[in-house]
């Protein structure tokens, strides 16, 4: 029982804290117009969404969880689907929390865009960008504005430096229009996400 007491209010305490967050520091690189609404996705994971305006913060909670365990975020639009990668934009989010080296392979949350790279709106692979290799230092990650960040696929491990360098190695590949981009991340950890911008900004 104190486990499961102690575990609500850290998920609590991380709600209010990205609130506080968001409100003070205002939304990645000081400069963006608005943030997403969010919807949660789990899969053994638990996704806490703040309450009311606080729609556009997530808790995401895969402690202790199978390794297989994940839990995400989406917008509650699909502002990406069918664009071509070379025409993407706006691709920003804050991160915080902690995950434990326990169960591999833990790590902090990432990116995923499916990609349709035949033209026929299904997704073929699913392109990813680890939070950790795509941040500022303080949490705040830019894909498409960082030259630096490392793009992965689900093809191969080795990495693509920057939005450019998989473009120019992937001519033709558009967003998929069967999946949505998300925000996931599989256990085990605990992690806030907030000021989430994919595609459009705005609180739609």
């Amino acid at each position: 029982m104190l486990r499961i007491h102690t575990r609500i209010y850290f998920v609590v305490l991380a709600i209010i804290g990205s609130a506080l967050f968001a409100n003070a520091q205002g939304p990645p690189n000081g400069g963006a117009p608005g943030v997403n609404r969010l919807i949660c996705i789990e899969n053994g994971g638990t996704c806490t969404l703040g309450a009311g305006r606080e729609r556009n913060t997530a808790v995401l909670d895969t402690l202790d969880l199978p390794a297989s365990s994940w839990a995400g975020v989406r917008p509650t639009q699909n502002f990406l689907a069918g664009k071509p990668v070379e025409e993407l934009s706006d691709l920003r989010f804050t991160y915080a929390g902690y995950f434990t080296v326990t169960i591999p392979p833990s790590h902090p949350p990432s990116l995923r865009i499916p990609i349709d790279t035949n033209g026929d709106g299904t997704t073929e692979i699913t392109m990813f960008i680890p939070a950790s290799l795509c941040e500022d230092g303080a949490g705040n990650v830019d894909v498409t504005g960082e030259p630096d960040c490392f793009v992965f696929d689900s093809r191969s491990s080795a990495p693509y430096t920057g939005m450019a360098g998989y473009i120019a190695a992937n001519p033709g590949f558009r967003v998929a229009t069967d999946g949505y981009a998300h925000i996931r991340a599989h256990a085990s950890g605990l992690w806030t996400i907030s000021n989430v911008s994919l595609g459009r900004p705005g609180n739609k």
